[in-house]
């Protein structure tokens, strides 16, 4: 955007116009009481941000002179009486059904070293012309003020087809399970989400040896465009406190550099910094190229993140038995991987350890460390929700990532170790989402800034420890109080088998393990979603791959889908142990030739068999008393289907039998006569073999042994000498009424 100044002696004229890109600009002109301006862009789009540079002038004039540890206070956390909450109100105008959306302000610095600028970033949810409204309220000194200003103009937005809306939680009547896209007329779709893991990218060196001369990727080059083109939606995202990390201990900004590469800039020795109130510019302008690379465009889909601000890690003390040389609250024997730059800035807020952390609270009088530090919190969160949260390419935040994994021991539940030994950790994460929410309130009656885009909450635990015995994490259900629980419960499944388990046992482990967080408890209420998903294939790059992958992520993706989970599980990849979601492009360790593995394809083939199927069609999980069409494995076998709400309902599912014997019962359906077509999960695609007449007697389930279809399935090359796919042991299935 040109942006066009105003000489003092117009400043306070009517109204500047100004061409911006062909489209004309109104500048709000600054009346005797107006204190905050900013330019109106005429034209948006629906789903994409719009943004606006703000000015301040007359009472909060103070507010462009704010020191650099003050300017992102909105909730004066320090109690020192310096402050700012800007806020821009977009309301739609006359003929326009689009509900008012207030946004937060923040401050931003463009280049090393430069001037803060306030912004505003907003995306229009429904076509139509919006009015806006700004408002501004702080203090610093004797100076203060608290003044709002209705800019001249509209904004017109409009719909550019093929810009995906945001990620919502269903609500009311909408399936419990499944989250939901907005799509411009203003109503929602059920989605299923189909997630990957590659959660950070590090500098790699080709000098040194092991895993640093191959982990590093470019992810517009290697991770995005496989993404895309392979149907992969959602991806597990950290500001890891080696990447991404904005509040750390590092008195310094690092800036990327068009190579790539970072550059570490201290700080001028006159600026203010605080290490939890001081959020480093240089990654900020980082993320906001991530982002952008995320959004896409009409042609180029949306990759949605599943955004952990402050992961685990940044929780993690080098006395938890995962914490090694990888904490990120305390500094760790070997003095490197916790440098300043990767411990997280609150860490030096109040001498305690990071249980503290959690023992932040709104309640208590403003003048306690936890009232203030709660208020740090929120000033951090206000302005993560400021800067990214209008952007199409956040899917979901989310509040903490690891349960088990943080502070200074391995959380169990039903041990009340780590996390559930401090009560403090389950009512902050409540406080956290009703924050969110925008439903709390300090201990003064200050209501704290929430989502105005609503997008969905998460918060996970995982299998460590416990796999999925019912009494393990797995149980957890997202905290004690009901009301205030995260929209998606996670999990994350990193299974673990004896040394002489066979390939088959292997992978009814991984379904069972699939199944359990389906059915765990309270799982009726809310959408789950296996977060992270996986097993190490190789030890060391010069290693072959083990023959575990693709097939057992190949189970976990029909098993979470066809048991009812919010979307496939989210395989954990990271250029070392873990592997990658497919081969790449370039010579080295994870070549076709040195890596055979690929993930992607079994998305596809999954992505084709749901092609025809609506979510919204689907029934939600059966209630007390109700009988629900359901399918049951019979001799060993692990079935799985989604009913539709027809009155004669069809049946979508899958199916895995080990040993190629056993049935599948089809129960709870209406009396009638039905017709199974059988499919080829590997592909997606029609099997060859002959659709199969079901017929339902009243009160009796229907079973169909499984060895025909199988055989009709079974490769000719065998597992895993020459076939890294174990074939022939599942299938999927259509079961239709047929008219009488």
């Amino acid at each position: 955007m040109h942006r066009y100044a105003m000489c003092p002696s117009i400043a306070r004229a009517a109204v500047v116009c100004a061409t911006v890109c062909g489209a004309w600009c109104a500048a709000a002109y600054l009346g005797a009481a107006d204190a905050v301006s900013a330019q109106l862009p005429t034209g948006a789009t629906v789903f994409v941000t719009t943004e606006l540079d703000l000015t301040f002038s007359g009472e909060l004039a103070f507010i462009a002179e704010l020191p650099d540890d003050q300017v992102h206070d909105a909730y004066d956390a320090d109690r020192e009486g310096t402050w700012a909450r800007v806020q821009a109100t977009f309301t739609p105008d006359a003929g326009n059904p689009g509900e008012a959306i207030t946004v937060p302000a923040f401050a931003m610095r463009d280049q090393r070293g430069g001037p803060w600028r306030w912004r505003v970033r907003w995306s229009p949810q429904r076509a139509g012309a919006w009015r806006v409204a700004l408002h501004g309220a702080g203090a610093m000194g004797a100076r203060s003020g608290d003044t709002g200003i209705a800019l001249p103009g509209t904004i017109l937005a409009s719909v550019e087809p093929g810009i995906a809306g945001p990620l919502v939680a269903p609500s009311g009547s909408e399936h419990p399970a499944y989250l939901r896209s907005r799509e411009s007329d203003g109503g929602t779709r059920a989605r299923w989400l189909f997630g990957a893991c590659r959660a950070w990218v590090v500098a790699s060196d080709p000098a040194v040896g092991g895993w640093a001369a191959c982990e590093g990727i470019d992810r517009d080059r290697d991770l995005l465009p496989m993404l895309r083109e392979n149907g992969f939606d959602l991806l597990n995202q950290w500001m890891a406190p080696w990447e991404f990390l904005l509040v750390h201990c590092d008195r310094a900004e690092h800036w990327r550099g068009d190579d790539g590469g970072w550059a570490r800039e201290p700080l001028p020795a006159a600026a203010a910094w605080m290490s939890w109130s001081s959020y480093d510019q240089g990654r900020a302008k980082a993320f906001d190229r991530l982002v952008a690379s995320c959004e896409g465009s009409a042609g180029k889909p949306t990759v949605r993140m599943l955004l952990s601000p402050l992961p685990h890690q940044c929780f993690q003390m080098k006395s938890h038995a995962w914490g090694r040389n990888e904490s990120g609250w305390s500094v760790a024997d070997d003095g490197g991987a916790s440098a300043p730059a990767k411990l997280n800035g609150f860490s030096a807020f109040h001498a305690g350890d990071a249980w503290s952390f959690f023992a932040a609270d709104p309640r208590v009088a403003s003048d306690d460390w936890r009232a203030r530090l709660f208020d740090y919190q929120a000033d951090y969160v206000r302005y993560l929700i400021a800067r990214w949260g209008s952007s199409r390419a956040l899917g979901l935040w989310v509040l903490i990532d690891e349960l088990d994994g943080v502070g200074d021991e391995h959380g169990i539940m039903a041990l009340k170790t780590g996390w559930w030994a401090h009560p403090d950790c389950s009512r902050w994460l409540a406080d956290m989402v009703r924050l969110m929410r925008g439903s709390l309130s300090r201990a003064d009656g200050l209501a704290y800034a929430g989502d105005p885009f609503h997008h969905p909450l998460h918060a996970a635990t995982t299998s460590i420890g416990s796999e999925f015995a019912p009494e393990g994490n797995i149980a957890w259900d997202g905290g004690p109080l009901a009301d205030a629980r995260p929209d998606v419960v996670g999990w994350h499944w990193y299974p673990t088998w004896p040394s002489h388990s066979t390939y088959k046992d292997v992978w009814n482990h991984v379904i069972d393990g699939v199944a359990a967080f389906s059915s765990r408890p309270g799982a009726g209420g809310q959408a789950r979603l296996i977060s992270e998903f996986g097993a190490a294939d190789r030890g060391d790059p010069s290693d072959a791959p083990s023959a575990l992958y693709p097939t057992l992520y190949h189970h976990g993706i029909w098993a979470a889908v066809f048991s009812g989970e919010s979307g496939t599980v989210m395989d954990w990849d990271d250029g070392k142990e873990f592997g990658e979601a497919r081969w790449r492009a370039g010579a080295g360790p994870f070549d076709h030739d040195h890596y055979p593995v690929d993930n992607a394809a079994q998305l596809r083939a999954l992505r084709v068999f749901l092609a025809g199927l609506d979510p919204d069609r689907l029934r939600p999980p059966a209630v007390s008393g109700e009988t629900a069409p359901r399918v049951t494995g019979v001799g060993g076998v692990r079935a799985f289907a989604l009913a539709t709400r027809d009155a004669r309902p069809e049946l979508h599912g899958w199916f895995f039998a080990g040993d190629a014997t056993g049935g599948i019962a089809f129960d709870g359906l209406p009396a009638g006569r039905y017709r199974a077509t059988w499919f080829d999960p590997w592909t997606g695609a029609a099997a060859l073999v002959e659709p199969t007449p079901v017929v339902v007697e009243p009160g009796r389930a229907a079973v169909i042994d499984v060895a025909p279809i199988l055989r009709a399935l079974t490769p000719r090359e065998a597992f895993p000498k020459a076939n890294r796919e174990d074939r022939g042991r599942d299938a999927a299935f259509r079961l239709v009424p047929v008219a009488p």
